[in-house]
């Protein structure tokens, strides 16, 4: 009987041996490779003129989608949005997948019969460099028209794509 426990308190003592040989490299490389996305994927202060440009390249799609709903121009605006079927637009209850079905909402919305688009303002503009290719903005919307002015808040994620900075998702709340 204690021969037959000692080969059992053998064998596990090997199992965790070699259990232990086998993890402690395996949690060394997940480890490395965290530091490694940590150092690749953090913020990219380390490369101020590449976040200052990016910066500016968003700001300047959000200057001109403002310039361009404010002399009514629908399909410039909407230039800000990545041309794509993977584009999300969030609002209220409603999710809209696609380019032309966010495309299809503003015109409603604001072109419909009876409609106004008014005057668009942002405010509060965060625009945060997640890598050189996303970027999310946070900021609060205006709209001054002549029966009401809804605001609200908004999160977009902007995509560079092939060195144009563009809309791929926008969550925005009234």
């Amino acid at each position: 009987m204690k021969t037959n426990n000692h080969q059992k308190i053998r064998r596990w003592s090997t199992l965790s041996i070699a259990l232990i040989a086998i993890c402690i490299p395996i949690l060394f490389y997940a480890n490395n490779l965290d530091a490694k996305f940590y150092q690749e994927n953090r913020d990219i202060s380390k490369n101020k003129k590449s976040e200052t440009e990016i910066k500016k390249a968003i700001q300047k799609v959000l200057d001109d989608q403002t310039a361009a709903w404010n002399r009514g121009d629908l399909d410039e605006f909407m230039k800000g949005y990545a041309k794509s079927e993977t584009l999300t637009f969030f609002s209220g209850q409603q999710k809209q997948n696609g380019w032309q079905a966010t495309m299809n909402r503003y015109k409603k919305r604001y072109q419909g019969e009876g409609k106004e688009m008014g005057k668009v303002t942002f405010s509060d503009l965060q625009i945060i460099p997640l890598s050189d290719n996303f970027a999310l903005v946070k900021g609060a919307w205006s709209l001054q028209q002549k029966k009401e002015n809804p605001h609200g808040l908004f999160t977009l994620i902007f995509a560079n794509q092939d060195g144009n900075w563009r809309i791929i998702h926008d969550h925005t709340s009234n």
